[in-house]
């Protein structure tokens, strides 16, 4: 993903120009950030507390598989 800073610069006015643009880009960052809090929260994902590379990467794997299986309890069976 580029940063904001390495879009073209039309791209970024048109985005400014169009306030429902604006506004789905903002609303889309709004939930990731609340995921991210969620996942830092409720699973400990603010600290890998697993040593080693592959320790780091069971952890974060473990984290986002719960973090799933929640979300998708939190569906129901509908």
């Amino acid at each position: 993903m580029q940063a904001l800073s390495t879009l073209p610069a039309d791209f970024i006015e048109n985005i400014r120009g169009d306030p429902s643009a604006f506004n789905a880009l903002r609303h889309f960052r709004a939930g990731v950030e609340g995921n991210i809090s969620e996942l830092k929260r409720a699973f400990g994902a603010a600290k890998a507390k697993w040593k080693g590379h592959d320790g780091f990467k069971a952890f974060v794997w473990a984290s986002a598989l719960s973090y799933n299986l929640v979300r998708l309890a939190r569906l129901g069976p509908d």
